[in-house]
């Protein structure tokens, strides 16, 4: 049964997140192939760049609920927003 688009005009399932599992996979897969290319890391470090976020991701939760304490919500999302942007494009 075809439900046609979705609300916002896209095909239901033709664009999904990529998660950090996915490029977990991708790196776990990329080792056991070896070759040109291929990351040189062991097994066991696959997990590294995971838990490096949620380290990342958990001091800087500590260091925005204090500028939000101090500053207000909307100065800090601000911020944020500001931060983010930068990091977002830097590849490019």
């Amino acid at each position: 049964m075809d439900r046609g688009p979705g609300r916002h005009g896209h095909q239901p399932g033709a664009w999904r997140p990529v998660r950090l599992e996915h490029l977990k996979g991708a790196i776990v897969d990329s080792i056991k192939a070896g070759g040109e290319g291929a990351f040189t890391w062991n097994i066991a470090s696959a997990n590294d760049p995971y838990a490096l976020a949620c380290l990342a991701f958990a001091f800087s939760m500590i260091i925005a609920g204090r500028m939000q304490d101090k500053i207000g919500p909307r100065a800090t999302c601000i911020i944020g927003g500001l931060l983010v942007v930068p990091v977002s494009l830097w590849p490019l």
